[in-house]
């Protein structure tokens, strides 16, 4: 909000109010008072905003006054760096099922970066054997593959007991897939190219973190 000071007191207007009375040309006993708090902690859109108004307040003749942070402003959070951002709360063992080596490079890269242990399989039979052999906390499934296709690898998983998360990794995202997806028991389905926050996601909104070891 802005405060305009004027003969009958202080009147609060919103910043657009404040840019119209500059175009116009208020009159420059009129006094703008920004209140900016942190100005350095604004988004930067924001702070944009902000800094191309000050030409065309000044252009009025308005005198714009932005006060310094008082000690009642909040402490600043400090900032995340991206790999703070996005670590994972215990470090899991992830099984990622790809037959690109493309994708399982990106994948293991990220999934990494979070902290978690990542095992890869090119197929969906790999998949299976390996599952059978150590105990994972959670498994990124492709769809298409040769020798066995994720739906029919998770089905074998479950078949096995496997109760841990299984989301799919597909290029296809029409709704029968993602049906299809569910329906063979995987907990939920996302679309190719993935990013770092949706693998992050959807590891949070899975995992039981009160089960991990």
């Amino acid at each position: 909000m802005t405060d305009v000071n004027t003969a009958a007191g202080v009147v609060d207007v919103s910043t657009a109010t404040a840019l119209a009375l500059a175009r116009l040309g208020a009159a420059p006993t009129v006094m703008v008072k920004v209140r900016v708090v942190r100005l350095f902690a604004l988004a930067p859109s924001l702070m944009k905003t902000v800094i191309k108004a000050v030409p065309l307040v000044l252009a009025a003749g308005l005198k714009l006054k932005v006060p310094m942070a008082t000690q009642h402003a909040a402490p600043l959070e400090p900032v995340k760096t991206e790999k703070e951002r996005f670590k994972l709360r215990k470090p899991l063992k992830i099984l990622v099922v790809d037959d690109n080596a493309v994708n399982l490079l990106v994948a293991k890269k990220m999934l990494k970066k979070m902290g978690a242990e990542v095992t890869v399989a090119e197929n969906g039979q790999l998949a299976v054997d390996k599952a059978a052999q150590a105990d994972f906390d959670f498994v990124f499934m492709d769809i298409q593959m040769p020798v066995l296709d994720g739906y029919n690898a998770t089905i074998q998983l479950r078949s096995m007991n496997f109760t841990k998360p299984i989301v799919a990794l597909s290029a296809n995202a029409y709704s029968n897939h993602i049906t299809r997806s569910i329906e063979c028991g995987m907990n939920s389905h996302i679309q190719k190219p993935f990013n770092e926050k949706q693998l992050y996601d959807a590891i949070n909104e899975f995992v039981d973190w009160d089960t991990v070891q």
